[in-house]
């Protein structure tokens, strides 16, 4: 894992920052700090995309000792103590699973 400070718009992205549970924030970055240096899943991004595609497949891929985006947030916030996707197991969890906890858009 490498660490970057999503606060500024380095190449042009933007960010929705979705507030953490009640309470679980720090821990949930404690724990996400002891894991600089862990390895990213690259493979995971193809795993998501058949599994999108797929749907009724169900793939489970977790591989050991390495994490896609989404599942480090969803481990991160379950090391602290709170669990963000009942329904899923963390390697299970995609990006588009966090829009659950956006506000509503505003008409």
């Amino acid at each position: 894992m490498v660490r970057r400070d999503l606060r500024s718009k380095e190449g042009g992205h933007s960010w929705t920052v979705i507030p953490a549970p009640q309470g679980y924030g720090r821990g949930a970055l404690e724990w996400a700090r002891s894991q600089l240096g862990a390895k990213f899943d690259r493979l995971d991004f193809l795993i998501i995309v058949i599994d999108r595609i797929f749907r009724p497949l169900k793939i489970h891929y977790e591989p050991l000792g390495k994490y896609s985006c989404a599942e480090f947030v969803a481990r991160a916030f379950r090391e602290a103590g709170v669990v963000l996707f009942p329904e899923l197991q963390d390697a299970d969890v995609e990006p588009a699973d966090f829009a659950t906890f956006l506000p509503p858009a505003k008409k």
